[in-house]
């Protein structure tokens, strides 16, 4: 699975624009829910937000990954909690938006608008797996930096980014997915 539209995609300034879209809508989403935490802050269960990138990865490929990293960063600064955590939540964000648009594609050719209910199996399992795959790279890194537990981290992150990525994002892409089709600003639409 090649990630070279991670790095391909900088060169189109329609991109970048989706980047910053997903960045500002995240954090937004993000930032008024930071107090519900578990480990000192380091494990949100309030991340109601994690739905932007999940239905933006359909929207915007790639874009999204970016935007969710940053939006995740910002995040952080805002809340005066950057350290080295932070480098893992980048990461694992990061994935969060990236996964399941790549997936989706390699899966099947079918519009990922989610009308049946075999579409939306298949959302569903792409969100989890996206969700597990985020919590496992910032539970390592909160494992291996000493902040908190490794298996109640995977847990709590794992767990509330599947609730959140399916109810929130689906409801994102079932309601948008439409709106951008037909404007021609669905990535794999634009590759091809």
């Amino acid at each position: 699975m090649s990630m070279l539209d991670t790095i391909s995609m900088w060169k189109s300034p329609k991109m970048i624009t989706y980047v910053l879209l997903t960045a500002a809508l995240y954090f937004g989403s993000l930032y008024p829910f930071q107090a519900l935490t578990f480990f000192e802050g380091y494990a949100d269960f309030g991340r109601v937000g994690v739905g932007i990138p999940i239905a933006f990865s359909f929207f915007f490929g790639p874009a999204a990954a970016w935007g969710a990293a940053i939006g995740n960063i910002i995040c952080d600064i805002a809340i005066v909690h950057v350290d080295l955590s932070s480098f893992f939540g980048v990461i694992g964000n990061f994935l969060l938006g990236y996964i399941p648009y790549k997936l989706w594609s390699r899966i099947t050719d079918k519009k990922p608008d989610i009308r049946n209910i075999k579409k939306f199996t298949l959302f569903m399992g792409i969100d989890v797996i996206a969700s597990i795959l985020c919590g496992v790279v910032i539970a390592l890194g909160l494992y291996w930096l000493g902040y908190s537990p490794f298996l109640p981290t995977l847990l709590i992150i794992s767990v509330t980014n599947s609730i959140w990525a399916v109810t929130i994002g689906g409801i994102v892409l079932i309601l948008a997915y439409g709106f951008f089709s037909k404007r021609n600003l669905i990535y794999t639409k634009q590759k091809n």
